[in-house]
């Protein structure tokens, strides 16, 4: 869908043939093939004057290098992208935040770290997205 929609930037979305939405490819298609910009852009819902919400999306996937560095975005970092006010800001934390807590469900049916897989999994969630360094100690026995 990147390369179909490239022209596109500043067309109404509504404007598109509907084979190309992004709405209606994920209902038609599913998610999996939406590319990342288009899934932020259903999130986003609208984009800012002479940019599209596919447009939008692409340009803060690329401010904060990827899905990853969005994750780690905070509030301020998101108000400072022309286009994205209070309303988008909460909409993006509250979808962020749901994908926390399902990454975090797991780990609270763990109430042992019984071999390194667990262990990494652990420190991936829970360490993934911190907008600064920590240094976290261990305590492991043998049992």
């Amino acid at each position: 869908m990147e390369k179909r929609d490239k022209g596109k930037n500043n067309l109404h979305i509504k404007d598109w043939p509907e084979g190309d939405r992004p709405r209606e490819m994920l209902l038609e298609k599913g998610a999996g093939a939406l590319s990342d910009a288009a899934v932020l852009a259903i999130l986003l819902r609208t984009g800012r004057q002479g940019q599209n919400a596919i447009a939008l999306a692409r340009e803060m996937i690329s401010k904060f290098g990827g899905l990853n560095g969005l994750m780690a975005a905070t509030c301020e970092d998101l108000l400072g992208v022309k286009g994205i006010g209070k309303a988008k800001v909460a909409q993006i934390l509250a979808a962020m935040e749901i994908v926390k807590r399902q990454l975090r469900q797991p780990l609270g049916r763990i109430n042992i770290i019984e071999n390194p897989r667990h262990l990494f999994e652990y420190l991936r969630v829970s360490m993934s997205n911190l907008s600064r360094e920590e240094f976290r100690v261990l305590h492991l026995n043998s049992y």
